[in-house]
């Protein structure tokens, strides 16, 4: 083959593969603009109007008719259509037109909608996929108390475990972020701030503090953000204490141990710093000489502000270990060392660490402050969710363990219906160093596949006419799952009296009342005399009248009940 046809053939190939690459990545789907609002399609048809937002690449092929949308639905059934004129690049919305009747009388359970965006010449996926669920869509929500136990319960991600420090998700009092440090052997785990204790947090907590106090230097060490500093054992000691007393979770803060203060500060490693044993590292620590990337001899923000500097954390995200201030950190006799140097401290192989017997000293520069720890044990949390619980009627038993590690709570126990398990799930909330809640406490549960469940309790019966037939009409009580189906939904009441069948609609408004009416013919009970008692069968479906209680439309459970004949 001749060497031209080659290069011409490898050439072409180069530029389907580039043109396959731009493609690939042609949009991003940033998610849903709205809940989707019900409008008349063709054939004055109800339909859902949703709406995606998009972001196309500003290199995008323009064409019109270049993309196909495709749709898979919650049952495997897909759809693909053209791209509309009015969405293609550079539209920063994606507009679908919906049927209604796609949308209603769909178990939320079964219900999802996948949207991606196709290239039509390849079939290759150049957007998305973005998935809708019924929160796109107007759907129903229970009345408060009438929720019933639907797993899953509880929320948030626990922290991985694989011998690394992890971020919590939430800040605790004073904005102040903390990471868990995993115990190694012998030494338990604890948590500790990312950052020093700036001279704000420090100021709204104790009276009187003053960051030039004791200082006869010209270095700008007064901001806001700036880590506080010229604070004695004495005095990091009360603005810890301040700061257990101004959190509501109940938690106490403490000085890091000096070994737990050097695992935290070097990330695990055993050389001297975390970036190894040069003394010198320009981005993570703020010390004399080189290093400095601030443009005056002074000390960096404390992270997490708004400010505009703070140098590189370790790989456990902590800030500021090495360099900027000093940190206070206990010996277990009793003392006290300066752990890590300071914005004026020459870089060297083996860090100095003064050690102080007494509360009250502060060294021979004011240059040192406090990194918070947090006592989060797992007896201590334990505790505190305890107490939480204690103070809900109807929570008392229910018992709390914690995984500091994993930062996951889990709760056991047994309560008298789901919306207790909900005011559990709230209260633990409280507890901000909480990454994550399993709530296995145990509620009257709902069938497989129900959306509701019937109680044997009957209400009075009364007489009422509908459509010109004589009616009696009897209620029974009412729980529902969260959330229901689409609004617009089509629900049936289904009826067994004497084996006689018969069906009518939710004579409710719309599904999620504290109770199902059910409608007697009063014809069909004309044999039975006044105050006589008799049986009644009913169980609920949705988006067709179901004859027997084990029809795949059914949503409750078959409940029997025994009026009176007034």
């Amino acid at each position: 083959m001749p060497r031209r046809f080659w290069i011409v053939w490898f050439s072409g190939l180069m530029l389907l593969a580039k043109s396959g690459e731009s493609l690939a990545e042609s949009v991003s789907l940033r998610g849903w603009e709205a809940t989707a609002r019900l409008g008349t399609g063709p054939a004055g048809r109800g339909t859902f109007r949703l709406i995606a937002r998009s972001d196309w690449r500003p290199d995008a092929p323009r064409e019109v008719g270049r993309y196909s949308v495709r749709l898979t639905r919650g049952d495997g059934r897909t759809t693909v259509s053209d791209l509309a004129h009015e969405d293609a690049p550079p539209s920063r919305r994606l507009h679908l037109e919906l049927p209604a009747a796609e949308i209603r009388n769909v178990r939320p359970v079964d219900f999802s909608l996948r949207l991606e965006v196709l290239d039509k010449s390849t079939g290759a996926v150049v957007g998305g996929p973005l998935v809708a669920t019924i929160a796109q869509f107007p759907h129903g929500r229970p009345e408060p108390g009438t929720v019933l136990n639907t797993r899953p319960f509880g929320w948030g991600e626990p922290l991985a475990v694989d011998g690394k420090a992890h971020p919590l998700p939430r800040p605790g009092p004073d904005g102040l972020s903390f990471v868990r440090v995993p115990g190694l052997g012998d030494m338990p785990g604890f948590f500790i701030a990312a950052s020093e204790a700036s001279n704000r947090q420090v100021a709204s907590r104790l009276p009187g503090y003053d960051p030039r106090a004791g200082r006869s230097d010209e270095f700008n060490l007064e901001d806001t953000d700036q880590p506080a500093v010229g604070l004695t054992v004495e005095r990091a000691g009360a603005y810890l204490d301040a700061l257990g007393k101004a959190d509501a979770s109940g938690m106490s803060y403490r000085l890091p141990t000096r070994d737990e203060w050097i695992r935290a500060a070097r990330a695990g490693r055993k050389t001297a710093f975390w970036w190894g044993d040069e003394p010198a590292y320009s981005s993570g620590a703020n010390l004399l000489g080189p290093e400095p990337a601030l443009a005056i001899d002074s000390t960096a923000p404390v992270a997490g502000t708004r400010a505009r500097h703070s140098f590189a954390p370790n790989p456990w995200g902590l800030f500021h270990t090495f360099g900027n201030v000093e940190e206070w950190a206990a010996y277990p006799e009793g003392k006290f060392a300066r752990m890590g140097g300071h914005f004026r401290t020459e870089p060297v192989a083996k860090p100095d660490e003064p050690v102080f017997d007494r509360k009250d000293e502060v060294g021979d520069d004011a240059y040192v402050g406090v990194r918070p720890a947090l006592d989060a044990t797992a007896a201590r949390v334990e505790g505190l969710a305890k107490t939480l619980l204690s103070g809900r009627p109807g929570l008392e038993r229910v018992t709390a363990r914690f995984d500091p590690d994993r930062a996951m709570l889990t709760l056991n126990g047994t309560v008298a219906d789901a919306s207790m398990r909900r005011a559990a799930d709230a209260l633990m909330g409280r507890l901000w160093f909480v990454a994550a809640l399993d709530d296995r406490i145990e509620a009257p549960a709902v069938g497989p596949r129900h959306l509701a469940a019937l109680t044997p309790i009957v209400g009075p019966m009364t007489r009422r006419t509908g459509g010109g037939r004589p009616y009696f009409q009897v209620a029974v009580p009412a729980r529902w799952v969260d959330p229901l189906p689409a609004e617009g939904s089509d629900w049936y009441v289904n009826l067994d009296v004497g084996g006689v069948a018969s069906s009518h609609r939710l004579v409710e408004t719309r599904p999620g009342t504290r109770g199902v009416t059910l409608l007697l013919d009063r014809q069909a009970l004309a044999s039975i005399p006044s105050g006589g008692a008799f049986d009644v069968s009913a169980w609920l479906s949705l988006g067709a009248p179901a004859v027997k209680p084990d029809e795949a439309s059914v949503v409750s459970n078959r409940v029997v009940v025994r009026p009176r004949k007034p």
